[in-house]
């Protein structure tokens, strides 16, 4: 009886319609999860958390309304734009969510509180990390470019009149200073620029030299001191030398993690070169 069943085209018919209805079934479950947006009550908790954080006045019923929905017109748009593939060439996207598995990786990989003989060994190793920067005290004579095409030839005679005379009254006006004390070079970058900075210190003391170029025209300067303090003792700082042996250490360790994950793939470059453009 069963074999003459499963022969009858009409039960064929039957079992074909049945697998139809439950893969039908089962795309429509899909479908219907992914068109459903669920606020549930954790996610409303966070939303008046993040209010209270930085608002000073209280929140009412209208202003959660509207949380709410801003929060819904939110991963409304995110679908929206997963469906038309727009996080797929995105480099901002791309970089944030390198920059997540990164944080998310950190999370897991704290370094250990280190000993304080490991502590040591790192501040012996690396004390150029813990010493101040060197200071300078120096004056400036500025020749404008605008004033003077012949700029060089300008600071040449300014030069040797400050070389006779200290006091002599040369230079162009400018919102720059004559004298700058004790500061650092970080400072000089910021004020006059790296390649001004670089030169000034590679400078001699005592005399008028010059000219060195700066991001506003030539300049022409005689250091008065130099201060080049050595790095403080170990006892003085060691909270901060932790606080960089433990930022190296988790980069060491985001470079270790990156480097296992590199190793799964295999990498196909291109031949290249600039001079082949």
């Amino acid at each position: 009886m069963l074999t003459k069943l499963i022969k009858e085209p009409l039960f064929h018919f039957i079992c074909l319609g049945c697998i139809l209805f439950a893969i039908n079934h089962v795309m429509s479950s899909d479908n219907d999860d992914t068109q459903q947006i669920n606020i549930d009550k954790t996610m409303i908790n966070q939303l008046v958390t993040e209010w209270q954080q930085t608002h000073s006045d209280p929140l009412d019923q209208t202003t959660l309304d509207h949380l709410i929905e801003q929060r819904i017109k939110q991963e409304v748009l995110y679908r929206e734009a997963l469906q038309l593939e727009l996080d797929k060439h995105d480099p901002v996207i791309r970089q944030r969510l390198a920059q997540k598995v990164v944080m998310l990786n950190d999370g897991f990989t704290q370094p250990a509180i280190p000993a304080q003989q490991d502590l040591k060994a790192f501040y012996n190793g690396h004390k150029a990390l813990f010493k101040p920067q060197p200071q300078i005290s120096f004056e400036q004579i500025f020749i404008d470019p605008l004033q003077h095409p012949n700029g060089q030839q300008q600071a040449s005679q300014w030069l040797t009149a400050l070389q006779q005379n200290n006091d002599a009254m040369v230079g162009d006006s400018s919102s720059l200073a004559r004298q700058y004390r004790d500061i650092t070079l970080a400072g000089v970058q910021r004020l006059f620029g790296e390649v001004f900075s670089q030169q000034l210190f590679a400078q001699q003391a005592g005399e008028w030299r010059g000219p060195i170029q700066s991001q506003y025209g030539l300049h022409l300067i005689k250091i008065s001191q130099r201060l080049d303090p050595p790095a403080p003792e170990f006892s003085q700082i060691e909270d901060e030398v932790a606080l960089v042996y433990q930022q190296q250490q988790r980069q060491q360790a985001e470079q270790r993690y990156y480097q296992t994950l590199r190793a799964q793939y295999q990498l196909n470059i291109a031949p290249y070169s600039l001079e082949s453009r």
